[in-house]
């Protein structure tokens, strides 16, 4: 479903869940493998195993979920772009742990970016539109959501509150071109 804020638009909607549940089952094998990454704030990434989660063979499914929702974005904007997912990476919010505000934004690119949960336990994520910054929004995301937004849309994550493990994976798909 497209909802609207000040001068633009985000996506939300709901993944196919058993695809999530296997998805979360192979990603929980791998995160002992995450690394401790601070930037404004504490995390564990999956950054230092790939830039592109999602091109993992056990992930297929799920990147195909994904393009799906990308597809249908793009179609009630009315907005079409060839391009391809060109990063991903797994979050692993252990309790306290949050993300900063911050913006997908590339000098070269423009992206869509996204975020898919794969736990039960999920934080706010807060909007913050550019054109009134004072307008700051906040969306509960649930099991199996997807969001989708534009990259220069500034976005945080509140602390996780939780004992347990709060794990979402994020993305960016390169705008290569308009398509008709």
């Amino acid at each position: 479903m497209l909802h609207s804020y000040p001068n633009d638009t985000y996506y939300k909607s709901t993944l196919n869940e058993n695809v999530i549940k296997k998805s979360y089952e192979f990603i929980e094998t791998i995160t002992d493998k995450f690394t401790h990454r601070t930037w404004d704030c504490d995390i564990r990434t999956s950054y230092n195993l790939t830039n592109n989660i999602l091109n993992y063979p056990e992930l297929h499914s799920l990147k195909m979920n994904v393009l799906g929702h990308l597809d249908n974005f793009m179609r009630l904007r009315n907005n079409f772009f060839n391009g391809y997912i060109d990063a991903s990476w797994v979050n692993v919010y252990e309790k306290d742990f949050y993300q900063e505000s911050h913006m997908h934004v590339s000098p070269v690119s423009k992206f869509i970016s996204g975020v898919l949960y794969l736990t039960e336990v999920n934080s706010p994520i807060f909007f913050e539109p550019h054109s009134i910054p004072s307008n700051k929004f906040k969306v509960i995301p649930n099991f199996s959501d997807i969001l989708l937004f534009n990259d220069d849309l500034p976005h945080s994550v509140a602390k996780n509150e939780n004992e347990g493990l709060r794990v979402s994976l994020a993305f960016n798909f390169k705008l290569c071109e308009r398509a008709q």
